[in-house]
Formats: structure tokens, C-alpha cells, sequence
């Protein structure tokens, strides 16, 4: 089931060398993210919805469903933890 994925208005992000530096204003916590994940993060910046992402990451990388899937979840599910993410129901 798709998923529509905002990022919080209080996270700051910077590509360096193909990481993502997030910067949480709020809490002030930085996060950084690599390769695969800080792509995952970057399409979820521009096409917020989980369906989407995978889709794109599919054509992007020689990777199984199962793995993007899973990987993609875990990153929502963290993201949404430490509340940088809003997730909602399409």
C-alpha cells in the first residue's frame, strides 16, 4: 500500500561525496546517511510516496524487491521515530 512521506519542516539536508547529512533543528541531532539510503532519502524529498521510491530504486540499482522494500521501511520507520518523517495513507 502506497505511502505518502513528508519530511519534517525542521530537517535540514546536505549531499556530500553521495551522503545526506540531515540536520533535526528541532532536537538538534544530526543523521547521515549512505549510498543506497541517502538516495532512498532524496527520492522520498521529491516523489513522497513509498511506492514511487521503490519503483525508481529498482530501475536504479540491480537489487531484489524484497531487500528495497524491506531497507525502505526500516528507513521510514526510523525516520518517523525520531520524527523527521510524517508518514500518512495515500
Amino acid at each position: 500500500m502506497a505511502q505518502r512521506i513528508d519530511i519534517s519542516e525542521n530537517v535540514l539536508c546536505e549531499y556530500l561525496d553521495g551522503d545526506a547529512v540531515l540536520l533535526d533543528l528541532t532536537g538538534e541531532t544530526y543523521f547521515t546517511l549512505k549510498g543506497t539510503s541517502a538516495r532512498m532519502w532524496e527520492l522520498l524529498t521529491n516523489l513522497k510516496d513509498n511506492d514511487a521510491v521503490i519503483e525508481q530504486l529498482l530501475v536504479e540499482f540491480d537489487i531484489e524487491r524484497s531487500i528495497v522494500e524491506q531497507d525502505l521501511e526500516e528507513l521510514i520507520a526510523d525516520g518517523a521515530k525520531a520524527g523527521i518523517l510524517h508518514v500518512s495513507d495515500s
